[in-house]
This record gives structure tokens, sequence and C-alpha cells, in this order.
């Protein structure tokens, strides 16, 4: 069995981080059935980079997938959270975009948990893509 590999991509600007941490409530698991209402309520994302540091945003959303506002905080600061749109499918994916002190964080790939409260993906950010996971609050 070969090990593991892990590569350090490079630090990520802090509006990037946040966006990404903010992206990280958005899934978990493979399931079906979703609405777009289940992305509804309050969420607070967490994104960690090894070398850089970490960032946590907490997020409303309203029950047609708008961001309707938050804010996002990591070692270097805090930012506010501008606006943005996020859409689930009925397989629970989910994607959209947010905005960090006016800079587009794309949900590129995520996945709503089976109950609806946790959410895990990739979010890129300027360019640079890393991992988020999310939970309702």
């Amino acid at each position: 069995m070969k090990p593991i590999k892990f590569i350090f991509i490079g630090e990520i600007q802090m509006k990037r981080v946040i966006l990404a941490v903010f992206l990280v409530t958005l899934t978990a698991g493979a399931n079906a059935g979703c609405i777009r209402a289940n992305m509804a309520g309050k969420w607070q994302t967490f994104i960690a980079e090894a070398g850089w540091g970490w960032s946590s945003c907490k997020i409303s959303v309203g029950g047609s997938g708008k961001v309707t506002g938050g804010s996002c905080k990591d070692n270097l600061g805090t930012a506010a959270i501008t606006g943005g749109q996020l859409t689930v499918n009925a397989a629970c994916e989910v994607s959209g975009n947010l905005y960090v002190d006016g800079t587009l964080n794309r949900v590129t790939i995520a996945r709503l948990s089976l109950d609806r409260s946790t959410l895990m993906g990739v979010v890129t950010i300027q360019g640079d893509s890393t991992t988020f996971s999310a939970m309702r609050y």
C-alpha cells in the first residue's frame, strides 16, 4: 500500500480563506430528495490551511438560497459577507457564490448531509481551491 502524500499548494489570501470557510458549511454525504429550502438558516463554516492558519464564517441563507448576511474571521482579522446565492439539487449537491468584502467565493462542489445539518465541499477563491466544512447553528 502506498502512503498518502499531501501537497501544500501555497498560502491563500485572507479573502480566499474566508470564502472557503463559508463554503465548508454546505456539504456532506450522498443522499436524495433535497430542495432549495434545505439550505435556509444559519451556518458556520470552518477551514484550516497548513502553513497559513484558519478561518470561520457565520452565514445566513434565506429560503430561496439567497445569502442574506454574515461575517467571517480568521487569524488575520474579520470581513463582512456582502451577498451571494446558493442552490441545491435533488441529489443534495450544493453550488453557488458567496461574496466576502466583495470578493467572489465560488462553491465548486459540495454535498448536504442526509439530516441536512452539515455540508462539506470545495470552494474556489481567486483561482485557489480548498476544502471546507459547515454546520447549522
